[in-house]
């Protein structure tokens, strides 16, 4: 049987989650999820997402859930979505945060040439300078800082997130707690900002192109 015939099957019978991978995951887990493939995320779970620029999602499975407001089923789009859906499950979609860096200041948890996700700990002041070719989105995950930006100066406290516009240019981070960790986000450019410094870190050219030569 046709395998996106066994999908609808499954749809309609209200057991669609014996057709899926899962996944174990405990803090601090990286999970890299390429576009296309049919993804949820179980109750009890904060996350912090990252994606390509999208306004569009097929909903595939809604576990048999009624609409409050209009007493009916969500409306879903099985059809469209096996137009563009990954059949293949990722065998291993866990990520390790790689050094960027000669410290643990700086470690690359995802990328792919539609956006990059870069951890820093930072136990002391930080200079960072935007490029002309993407913001950076600064999420603060544990402790507090200063962030300071020409002559304007932001508090930065667990759970803050500050978009720093390309054209910005120079910026500093100065922690007021013992760390401060934060996550970066942005479009990379791959092998300035990717492959260039792991090379740098001595990772071999076939393990990089196995880890961030596709998306």
């Amino acid at each position: 049987m046709q395998l996106t015939v066994r999908l609808h099957r499954a749809v309609e019978a209200q057991h669609l989650e014996d057709f899926v991978q899962h996944v174990q995951i405990k803090a601090g887990d990286i999970i890299f999820v390429p576009a296309g493939t049919l993804h949820a995320i179980n109750g009890g779970i904060m996350l912090f997402e990252i994606q390509e620029t999208s306004d569009l999602t097929y909903r595939v499975y809604d576990y048999g859930r009624i609409d409050q407001s209009t007493g009916k089923m969500r409306t879903l789009h099985l059809d469209k979505a096996l137009d563009v859906m990954r059949m293949t499950p990722s065998l291993n979609p866990r990520r390790e945060p790689l050094p960027l860096d000669r410290g643990d200041s700086r470690s690359l948890l995802v990328a792919c040439s539609h956006f990059a996700l870069e951890r820093w700990r930072l136990r002391s002041r930080k200079i960072h300078t935007t490029r002309s070719d993407s913001l950076d989105v600064l999420t603060v995950l544990q402790g507090e800082g200063m962030l300071t930006t020409g002559e304007s100066q932001m508090r930065l406290e667990r759970g803050d997130s500050v978009v720093l516009p390309a054209n910005i240019g120079r910026s500093c981070i100065e922690p007021t707690t013992p760390m401060i960790e934060v996550l970066r986000s942005y479009v990379p450019d791959l092998e300035r900002d990717i492959y260039a410094p792991l090379r740098r870190q001595g990772f071999s050219e076939t393990y990089i192109l196995q880890m961030f030569g596709m998306d």
